[in-house]
């Protein structure tokens, strides 16, 4: 494409992250096709040293089979839903979460 998503950002800017779009994550479980793309992704991503996020995962099987594809962290409701800054810093700091 020439829009935003267009693959020549990799080569304009210093981006040292790519995410994966909770749009393929949500196709993992129909077939191989999903699999085959943010596998691809992936290998280019970390060929060229960036970190690889998958976005919206909400489930164990999803983040389960984007492990398996070197996938490197993600987010999504399986991790948290949206929190505020207060709560978001309780739960890192291991304290119980008030929303």
């Amino acid at each position: 494409g020439t829009g935003y998503s267009s693959l020549v950002h990799l080569r304009d800017f210093p981006v040292n992250t790519l995410k994966i779009d909770k749009s393929f994550v949500d196709r993992l479980g129909s077939g191989d096709h999903a699999r085959q793309i943010i596998g691809a992704l992936t290998a280019m991503a970390h060929f060229l040293n960036m970190t690889v996020v998958g976005e919206g995962i909400e489930r164990q099987t999803e983040w389960d089979l984007l492990r398996e594809l070197a996938v490197d962290d993600g987010q999504g409701f399986l991790v948290s839903r949206p929190l505020t800054p207060a709560a978001f810093l309780a739960l890192v700091e291991g304290r119980p979460v008030a929303e």
